[in-house]
């Protein structure tokens, strides 16, 4: 099984450079991160026409998640979340969804992050130290696996 996330920075500028990559690689799961568009203008047409299924959830300016799964392998999502379901999450920074594979049922989540402020930028609540959590300071996107109970990050 291959997989691999992509901060696209807006998919609408880099939709031809995602599908041609995707062609010389065609992987098994895509995770983009920063798709920058509204559900209503998704290229979803496009990355079928490719061979690739998509969840997606987005909105303009700086988020959008989305996740591609290859078709000819036979994957159908199921369970499929969308945003944090434990709050109303405006920021559209999470998908996922459960497939059968020949290792068994795995769930692909793909997540962004947001920027954490600095400890000087921080008022009124708990700082948190870039030292500490250097990955929240420069934001993230990654793929976590649930597979016959064992998570993978990656």
């Amino acid at each position: 099984m291959q997989l691999a996330t992509w901060n696209v920075n807006s998919l609408k500028m880099r939709l031809q450079h995602v599908l041609d990559w995707l062609a010389a690689n065609p992987v098994d799961f895509l995770c983009l991160q920063e798709t920058k568009l509204t559900d209503d203008k998704f290229p979803k047409d496009e990355i079928e026409a490719a061979g690739y299924g998509v969840i997606f959830t987005g909105q303009p300016t700086y988020n959008g998640v989305a996740l591609l799964y290859r078709k000819e392998a036979g994957y159908v999502p199921d369970g499929v979340q969308l945003n944090n379901p434990l709050h109303e999450d405006v920021q559209r920074r999470l998908v996922s969804a459960r497939f059968q594979t020949a290792a068994g049922p795995v769930r692909a989540i793909g997540a962004a992050g947001a920027r954490f402020p600095d400890t000087e930028e921080v008022t009124g609540s708990i700082p948190v130290s870039p030292t500490r959590f250097p990955a929240l300071k420069l934001g993230f996107f990654y793929i976590i696996l649930y597979c016959h109970g064992r998570s993978i990050h990656l």
